[in-house]
């Protein structure tokens, strides 16, 4: 089966890396110097999250991410936490 999956990226300057996260699946999240290798890490972390979730669990994926990636941006921008670090950040939009 066929799966597309939509991921958000940022450039942290701090780490001076681009940080992915793939909104929906569970623990997707990788980074990379660069975008190419970025792009190979994702993938890769896709393939292995799929491989660990039950016919169940794949079955509630969200079917349209776009929706999910614009809905965890708007709840994220609409709610920001005084003096909240990126890992922080990253971690709440992980786990809702």
């Amino acid at each position: 089966m066929v799966y597309n999956f939509a991921a958000e990226i940022i450039w942290d300057e701090e780490v001076r890396q681009y940080i992915g996260i793939v909104p929906g699946l569970p623990g997707a999240h990788a980074q990379a110097d660069n975008m190419d290798e970025l792009h190979e890490k994702l993938q890769d972390v896709i393939r292995l999250c799929l491989e660990e979730l039950t016919d169940e669990e794949i079955a509630e994926l969200p079917e349209n991410i776009e929706e999910e990636l614009e809905a965890r941006y708007q709840y994220a921008r609409n709610n920001p936490l005084e003096g909240e670090s990126w890992e922080v950040v990253k971690s709440r939009l992980l786990s809702e």
